[in-house]
């Protein structure tokens, strides 16, 4: 991929907690010639220990997770101990409140702090996060063959980025508005 995109592309990897310490090290450093921007969740949440490891073993490599964390109070120790470079929340999980919390604790730590693929609403927070210099989007399109929005047809005017830019309506709340017309499913 690093040859097909070029030495300016910022290029990640997400390992959706799949990867224990020594292997994650390894990968970290098999990768260092690739220059990714970051390893994305490389071990599970709760490992807080092993995430002070891997900024230890691997401090050139940007570290990042927080997707299947949902509370400030599960940051604070990866926040404090500095085992983390990049916090990722699920605004769809934590919500607005917690993030802006999460953020500034972060803040006071100078990390930054990069919803992970919340759409609409990582957006709006990403307005109002001084540590938040950019959001991740995740391309759900089959083929990847075109930018779809990221919570499929719920919403009517959901915005999706546009050259790596996400313009935002002034609709109140998170301006956006839910399509009446999508059937809901039981599970």
């Amino acid at each position: 991929m690093r040859n097909k995109v070029g030495p300016d592309f910022w290029l990640m990897a997400d390992c959706w907690m799949s990867l224990d310490v020594p292997y994650a090290v390894e990968l970290a450093i098999a990768m260092k010639e690739v220059d990714l921007y970051w390893i994305e969740e490389a071990l599970h949440p709760g490992d807080m220990d092993g995430h002070k490891l891997l900024k230890d073993r691997a401090p050139w490599m940007r570290w990042t997770t927080g997707e299947h964390e949902y509370t400030r109070y599960g940051f604070r120790k990866l926040i404090e101990t500095r085992s983390i470079d990049i916090l990722q929340p699920d605004l769809t999980y934590a919500g607005m409140t917690e993030s802006l919390r999460i953020a500034a604790m972060a803040s006071a730590y100078d990390l930054m702090v990069i919803p992970h693929c919340s759409g609409v609403y990582a957006y709006n927070f990403g307005i109002s996060s001084t540590v938040t210099p950019f959001n991740e989007f995740i391309n759900l399109h089959p083929t990847a063959e075109k930018i779809v929005p990221i919570f499929g047809k719920i919403f009517t005017n959901e915005p999706v980025p546009v050259n790596g830019e996400v313009t935002l309506t002034d609709l109140p709340g998170f301006g956006a508005e839910f399509n009446d017309e999508v059937e809901l499913e039981e599970i």
